[in-house]
């Protein structure tokens, strides 16, 4: 797998079915993971976070995955939002760009009817997450029975396979600000 490249040049690292098995049943374990849990998932399998976070990671864990084209997604992201209501799915990921595309791209008529109540998680991570953008989404889709603190954001790099920290469930989500 390659590293993102993000502070030096890209590298390649090696990963064992080991790493790969160990990353994505800690995830699930972070998670909180249960048997009614279904994925959705518009994310490219060329990308770590697509093809391990949410492939292999369902098929550790033997979870239904709804799976989105990416094109598609970027035509018509409400329907990243219908298959929440249409499956009864639990849980996605994606990087905070998706979230924040899907909320401005959304329009009202695209989702009346529309119901997110079974939505449990929304890993984010893979770039800078923006609490802005966390809070437009919660707020936009929260009429639609978006539950309150489903993000989870998360760090991954490719050198720890995928996943190396993550916020926990249901947790209230605070911001810190840092000085270098």
């Amino acid at each position: 797998q390659l590293s993102s490249g993000s502070t030096g040049p890209s590298r390649g690292s090696i990963l064992t079915h080991d790493n790969i098995l160990f990353n994505a049943i800690a995830i699930g374990k972070r998670l909180e993971l249960t048997e009614d849990d279904i994925g959705v998932s518009w994310l490219p399998l060329f990308h770590d976070m697509g093809l391990i976070g949410a492939l292999l990671f369902s098929m550790v864990w033997g979870l239904p995955l709804v799976m989105i084209d990416p094109e598609r997604f970027l035509q018509q992201p409400h329907e990243w939002l219908w298959a929440f209501h249409n499956h009864k799915a639990t849980l996605t990921l994606a990087p905070d760009f998706g979230y924040h595309y899907c909320t401005r791209r959304t329009k009202r008529s695209d989702i009346e009817g529309l119901d997110l109540s079974n939505w449990r998680i929304a890993i984010t991570g893979g770039e800078s997450v923006q609490i802005s953008h966390i809070k437009t989404f919660a707020r936009r889709f929260r009429p639609y029975g978006l539950a309150k603190n489903i993000m989870v954001p998360v760090y991954g790099l490719g050198e720890a396979t995928l996943a190396a920290t993550a916020a926990s469930c249901n947790e209230r989500l605070t911001l810190e600000h840092l000085d270098r």
